[in-house]
């Protein structure tokens, strides 16, 4: 029981640790951005009210081949995206349904 019980507090404490570097980014960037809304919306991969959980994730590999669907479990989604080293695709280079 104790073992499991810090395996979770380690877990915690890694996730927390990756929250504090996100921030740090997130504070350097806003201090340095031009204040304009194209720069502002950057940081976000998508609109705050947006309700992600419930939802999926397809991850392609680089052919486009779908190799994982997943279903989303937990409200911090974009969080550990942005740590994770992905972008938003420009809607431009989207391919067209």
């Amino acid at each position: 029981l104790q073992l499991g019980e810090l395996r979770r507090a380690e877990q915690t404490r890694e996730r927390m640790l990756r929250e504090l570097v996100r921030l740090e980014r997130r504070i350097d960037a806003l201090a340095t951005a031009a204040p304009d809304d194209a720069e502002q919306a950057a940081f976000d991969l998508w609109a705050d009210d947006i309700e992600t959980v419930g939802g999926s994730v397809v991850v392609t590999d680089a052919e486009g081949n779908a190799i994982a669907d997943l279903v989303i479990t937990q409200p911090d989604l974009e969080r550990w995206l942005m740590d994770a080293g992905v972008e938003k695709r420009d809607a431009a280079n989207e391919p067209s349904e």
